[in-house]
């Protein structure tokens, strides 16, 4: 099966597709341009863990003839947003019993973005996906660091059956 955390797509076989994902996760300051130890600002308004509040994901173009499938994201994924080294920040998604897919991430004002073709492997139990972001945005919405929106696309290839498809979501968070 395909799956990909946070913008996952578990399940995806040459006879269908079944999706899963990992949430989001951030807590801390608001974008008022405070600054962290790190001299940065902003990131505080997104560290800590995110929780999925609802979305809709796409699957399409997959090889294989699996079929395209337009699916709810669950509400029991989370992101979780620490500090970098390599970036600003290092987000990874868990829930949907996957084992989690980590990405690097950097802060410009109110929003996260992923730099172009970076990947992420998850596992599901026999499954393992791998995710390729071409398109990544974490936006905070208002001013109280508390919700967040989330558009994402790329690929999405299970690494079991070779099955490959183009990936689109977009979810909202809240902040836990």
């Amino acid at each position: 099966g395909v799956s990909s955390s946070g913008l996952s797509s578990s399940g995806v076989t040459a006879s269908g597709v079944g999706v899963t994902s990992s949430g989001v996760s951030s807590s801390g300051v608001s974008s008022s341009g405070v600054t962290d130890s790190g001299g940065k600002a902003g990131l505080a308004a997104f560290l800590g863990t995110w929780k999925t509040a609802a979305g809709v994901q796409t699957l399409s173009g997959c090889t294989q003839g699996v079929p395209d499938q337009h699916n709810t994201v669950p509400t029991t994924i989370e992101l979780v947003f620490m500090p970098g080294t390599a970036s600003d920040l290092v987000g990874t998604y868990t829930g949907q019993n996957s084992s989690g897919c980590s990405f690097l991430a950097n802060v410009s004002g109110t929003t996260v973005t992923v730099p172009p073709g970076q990947t992420c492997t998850e596992s599901s139990g026999t499954d393992t996906e791998v995710v390729t972001l071409e398109s990544y945005s974490f936006a905070i919405t208002g001013t109280a660091d508390t919700a967040a929106n989330e558009v994402a696309s790329g690929t999405v290839t299970d690494e079991t059956t070779s099955v490959t498809c183009d990936l689109s979501s977009r979810a909202t968070y809240t902040r836990m």
